[in-house]
């Protein structure tokens, strides 16, 4: 890979995308919850209330009423017991409760976003990740008055259409920043429903349920673009339309982690001393009791002239000029995640017995803002979609 012709084109490529726009701003309802205003407690509300703010700017999600808030407020001033009854009631066949949007927590953890999701909006919950936590937030969730699953599961297994808590549900999904691959991981799961769906649509009658499974939008935080890989990664033709190769993705991959030098976000790795460095010939694998070797030698130094120019190119980018680079990186990889979304259908549904559609054909409309500024956190890129036209984006 040409180093310095790459960085031209990337260039040349952000030119041409649509600015990354800004929606910084907490959530005025999520306020009474707020922790001190200190500390890590206070940066992760911070991030959670601008996603969820931004998930309500995009009719993503809606308040709850003041009649629901006035009545959640009695069951869990009351006791533990009188909590349980107001939810088993709600599972057990209160009307409303089946109208309510599912809110889909990925790579949730102990499901900070999810609960605070639960305590604002009226919706229902199910978290997923691939990890089991202690002093999670899930007894809280379901004392709040809604349905609430967690599934344990690698996102790269994850089947959305098993999900029995979204069988003919409508859902978003939401994620504070979903490291490297998982973004993709999480991407396929939810997109896989309409590989699935054109199945479904064969045999209407034995699966009626999956056709009123909808997604209704989603607010993603990307981060660590570092992590990404070349196999799961989905905007893998948007790429290929643009002229980036397999090597190129690797080495942008590389350079997105110049993006974080020097901030506590890079804590995932020292990614910003090791992808500084200049590449240098391990002399490990050489054998040199062969006089073939002293042959290939000689064309290794001849075209090791070159590379070294490059590397030396590279050596002189100072860092705020690396920085840039990281920034442009992260922002081309996210744009082939934009653009997969974009492919996805939605509104499709089939009349079971004449098996024609009666609903119009439409594409995930997708923007890409900082919700939070770098003083928070340094990856403050969110990944919103939803099924409403570009114009209301």
């Amino acid at each position: 890979v040409d180093d310095l012709a790459l960085i031209r084109k990337i260039r040349g490529i952000c030119k041409t995308l649509d600015p990354i726009g800004s929606m910084l701003g907490l959530a005025p309802e999520c306020d009474r919850f707020c922790p001190s205003r200190k500390g890590k407690g206070w940066k992760h509300f911070q991030q959670q209330s601008s996603i969820l703010h931004n998930m309500r700017k995009f009719h993503l999600l809606t308040v709850r009423n003041d009649e629901e808030k006035g009545s959640k407020r009695q069951s869990s001033n009351g006791d533990r017991s009188g909590c349980n009854e107001d939810t088993a009631e709600i599972e057990n066949g209160d009307n409303k409760a089946d109208d309510k949007i599912v809110f889909l927590e990925l790579g949730a953890g102990k499901g900070g976003l999810a609960a605070l999701a639960a305590k604002t909006y009226d919706c229902d919950v199910v978290v997923v990740d691939i990890s089991a936590f202690k002093q999670t937030q899930d007894r809280y969730i379901r004392h709040i008055g809604c349905r609430f699953s967690r599934i344990q599961i690698d996102l790269r297994h994850f089947d959305i259409t098993k999900v029995e808590a979204l069988q003919g549900k409508r859902f978003v999904a939401g994620a504070k920043h979903l490291c490297g691959v998982a973004t993709d991981y999480a991407l396929r799961a939810i997109c896989r429903r309409s590989a699935a769906k054109n199945e479904v649509d064969r045999d209407c009658k034995n699966h009626p349920s999956n056709n009123d499974m909808t997604m209704v939008g989603l607010a993603i935080a990307t981060c660590c673009h570092h992590r990404c890989k070349w196999g799961p990664y989905v905007g893998k033709s948007f790429l290929a339309s643009i002229g980036i190769s397999r090597n190129e993705f690797e080495r942008m991959c590389e350079w997105s982690s110049w993006a974080t030098i020097g901030s506590k976000d890079s804590s995932h790795g020292n990614h910003d001393e090791r992808q500084t460095r200049p590449i240098e010939a391990s002399t490990s694998d050489r054998d040199i009791s062969g006089e073939s070797d002293r042959k290939e030698s000689k064309n290794t130094v001849e075209s090791s002239h070159g590379n070294e120019h490059r590397e030396t190119e590279i050596r002189r980018l100072d860092v705020d000029e690396r920085i840039k680079i990281g920034h442009l990186c992260k922002r081309v990889l996210d744009a082939g995640r934009e653009w997969y979304l974009q492919q996805y259908r939605v509104g499709v549904r089939k009349d079971p017995k004449k098996m024609t559609t009666v609903s119009p054909i439409l594409h995930l409309s997708t923007r890409l803002v900082h919700f939070v500024n770098t003083a928070v956190s340094v990856e403050n890129r969110l990944l919103v979609a939803t099924n409403r036209p570009p114009k209301h984006m």
